[in-house]
């Protein structure tokens, strides 16, 4: 089967499902993307399919795995599916944070799992529901989880970040949302310009 192929045993299979999964309750573009429904009715399941996605990929190219790819299609996802264009570095920080936790986990080290496992845990208790919930929560939570960049939702555990830390991806994925569907006052959807950013 394809999606296991690189991974060396079951249980590194199944850590790396589960570090998957708070990663992404950990990032913050993805979960505003979740708030505000911008997959549209088939938000939560666009979501499930991105994870079973990474699976797939990690399966196949084990630890020749490039994160700049990886980056590459996380954002070519996110302008599919979300409607929505990742210029807030998150990608790339999702995708070094995935090709370690892969490697780790392979490895049979679960330093980066327990800290992502914790944040992730304390960020769930520290917004409540809203990181789960689809449209039944607008919430501002990121407003009042910012005094601490490592609590933030959006921001990794230290020893798994660039330098440029949690708060400026918090910050920045804030576009993401402007950029998302936008409605008029009659329910309209206005049509916004879409590019993709090339290096």
């Amino acid at each position: 089967m394809a999606t296991t192929t690189h991974f060396k045993n079951p249980q590194h299979l199944a850590l790396f499902n589960e570090s998957i999964h708070y990663v992404f309750l950990r990032w913050t573009a993805l979960q505003l993307a979740i708030e505000h429904g911008m997959g549209g009715s088939q938000t939560l399941s666009k979501v499930s399919l991105l994870g079973t996605y990474i699976t797939d990929f990690f399966g196949s190219q084990g630890v020749r795995i490039d994160s700049y790819d990886l980056e590459d299609n996380l954002i070519s996802y996110f302008e599919e599916s979300f409607q929505a264009q990742l210029e807030d570095g998150s990608a790339l920080q999702v995708s070094q944070l995935l090709v370690a936790l892969f490697r780790e986990l392979g490895d049979g080290r679960l330093d980066t799992f327990e800290r992502c496992k914790t944040a992730a845990l304390n960020a769930t208790a520290n917004t409540g529901a809203s990181v789960r919930v689809r449209d039944d929560d607008e919430s501002s939570d990121g407003d009042s989880d910012s005094d601490s960049g490592d609590e933030s939702v959006g921001a990794f555990p230290s020893g798994t970040q660039d330098s440029e830390g949690g708060m400026e991806v918090e910050m920045a994925a804030e576009a993401v949302v402007k950029q998302g569907p936008v409605f008029d006052e009659d329910g309209f959807e206005v049509v916004q310009q879409k590019g993709r950013r090339r290096r």
